[in-house]
């Protein structure tokens, strides 16, 4: 299973850098983890939103996975806890699906790449650090695969 987080910013701070490492190792084998940056647009102070939102819609679908489910992360997606993203895993895994997450950038993601996406999901109802929301997410999938695994570092 291939799981490609891609998201729209600069490179992280070196605190962020270090936690993606490390929880990026830790990762199972049979994940294959790939995290991809694309740049966000250049601003300009008479430019939209929704412009900068189309430009960096086309980056990102230019990478991503194809033949893949796609998940966008939005503050007014579904929540989910780590039980569910666990499952979400394990019925991934039993599917052999590849996965495309995508974090868009300051002004958000474009409404016709959210409307091509196969589900919405929300982080935190908290707006969050776009350097953060990366660390978070690779943190959880590394949760979700120790609870599959049986591991105790979730603890219920």
């Amino acid at each position: 299973m291939k799981i490609k987080l891609i998201t729209v910013g600069t490179k992280p701070p070196s605190w962020i850098q270090t936690g993606i490492d490390e929880y990026t190792k830790r990762l199972p084998k049979h994940i294959h983890f790939e995290q991809v940056l694309v740049a966000g647009a250049h601003r300009t102070q008479n430019t939209s939103a929704q412009t900068y939102q189309h430009i960096e819609a086309k980056a990102i679908e230019s990478v991503l996975l194809p033949h893949a489910k796609t998940i966008a992360f939005d503050e007014r997606g579904d929540a989910f806890s780590t039980q569910q993203l666990a499952t979400y895993v394990s019925e991934w895994q039993m599917q052999a699906v590849d996965i495309n997450w995508v974090i868009g950038g300051a002004d958000g993601l474009a409404d016709t790449l959210k409307a091509k996406a196969d589900a919405l999901w929300s982080l935190s109802a908290l707006t969050l650090p776009h350097a953060l929301a990366r660390l978070l997410v690779i943190e959880q999938l590394y949760r979700a695969s120790t609870l599959l695994a049986g591991h105790p570092y979730h603890r219920s």
